[in-house]
């Protein structure tokens, strides 16, 4: 192997003799370092090159992308009328006319939070429904008007039903009928226009249970137009106050026919749980009392029709009636309830009628004044008695 020792030979372009000279070596030296700076710029001007590239493409990318979405892109407004404030100056500027207090802590905004301001994509009705809210006495139903067909007439019929209820209740009628103001026969025969019934009950709510009868002859589409139709009539009728449920189609047995099966029901359902949720009203799942773990009608609930309920159905339906209804001051909670209030609320106490007031001391009658007697005139002087006789 070679082993020759480095010889100290000078970089290429400086001479030997120059290693004597020291201006130039230290011109040497400033030529190296400036080198060294000019390469160290040019790497940093590629590296500042690169980055802006980046970032170029980076917004083109966003901007394609906002295009696409057609989100326009956002620009800050500053009102023509807004106060100017110059550099260094303490003032602070008024606010503007109508401006809100948005650096409050509890400030929400001008747009009022509201259950309808969400959009419902793919809706359920077991998700919709109202949930168990404590339990009511059933002197609640004496303000309350149900409406709806014969199964509805099954409240009337049977002791398990609620027998104090109002009832709008018609054999195979739809919401079609209760819309077009037509005369229906009620369970006792008499007939009646159904909006006219209801109005005339004066009902603190009304609960509805239709549909059923509908899908014989028309689509979903066209009962749930017919159902916002009739709730339309229903609110320009009724007191404004008044609470809405809808009650959701009750279950089948299996064996019904294609055409009014459990997969048409629940298709129904969920129309009639989004109508609800759009209307601003109360939707109640009689599934949810009234079907087994197959989801079909029990059958210890059912009649011998598979659709009807049998008394113990209709006792399922009062129990799950009592115990979902939305909270309102006036309901009659029962103990253990979480709105229950105890006693019923004191009567007003009678106002206490004020003392009259003692009468005042009569005052004494002044005594009257003595009146000196007056000189008698010689002319009424009695004569002198004659001395008596010796």
């Amino acid at each position: 192997m070679d082993k020759t020792p480095p010889t100290n030979e000078p970089e290429e372009g400086f001479g030997s003799r120059d290693l004597q000279n020291p201006d130039a070596m230290e011109d040497f030296e400033k030529r190296r370092q400036k080198r060294r700076l000019q390469r160290t710029l040019r790497r940093g001007l590629v590296l500042f090159g690169a980055v802006c590239v980046i970032l170029l493409v980076a917004w083109g990318i966003t901007a394609i992308i906002n295009t696409a979405r057609g989100e326009p892109e956002t620009e800050t407004l500053v009102p023509s009328d807004a106060p100017v404030i110059m550099a260094g100056s303490d003032a602070v500027p008024d606010p503007l006319p109508d401006t809100p207090d948005n650096t409050a802590w509890n400030f929400v905004g001008p747009v009022e939070q509201t259950i309808n301001n969400m959009e419902l994509v793919s809706p359920d009705y077991r998700m919709i429904s109202l949930p168990e809210n404590g339990r009511v006495d059933m002197s609640y139903f004496n303000t309350v008007t149900f409406v709806g067909d014969s199964l509805t007439q099954g409240f009337q019929i049977y002791a398990q039903g609620i027998p104090n209820a109002h009832y709008c209740a018609y054999k195979g009628i739809g919401p079609k009928q209760i819309y077009d103001g037509s005369v229906q026969r009620r369970n006792d025969g008499e007939q009646e226009v159904p909006m006219e019934a209801l109005v005339a009950s004066a009902p603190d709510n009304v609960y509805i249970q239709l549909g059923a009868n509908a899908m014989v002859s028309l689509d979903d589409d066209s009962i749930i137009a017919y159902y916002r139709e009739m709730l339309t009539v229903m609110r320009a009728s009724l007191h404004p106050e008044v609470g809405y449920y809808i009650q959701s189609l009750t279950p089948v047995r299996p064996d019904n026919s294609p055409g009014f099966d459990m997969a048409r029901i629940d298709n129904l359902n969920n129309m009639l749980a989004r109508m609800a949720f759009e209307e601003g009203i109360y939707f109640l799942d009689l599934t949810e009392p009234l079907a087994g773990d197959d989801l079909y009608l029990r059958e210890d609930f059912a009649g011998s029709d598979g659709y009807h309920l049998s008394p113990s159905g209709y006792a399922a339906w009062v129990e799950y009636l009592v115990t979902h209804t939305a909270y309102h001051p006036r309901n009659p909670y029962l103990e253990g309830s979480p709105y229950y209030t105890g006693a019923p609320p004191e009567p007003i106490p009678e106002p206490v009628p004020e003392p009259e007031p003692a009468p005042a001391p009569a005052e004494a009658a002044p005594a009257p004044e003595e009146v000196p007697p007056a000189e008698a005139s010689p002319a009424e002087t009695p004569p002198a008695e004659a001395p008596a006789a010796v």
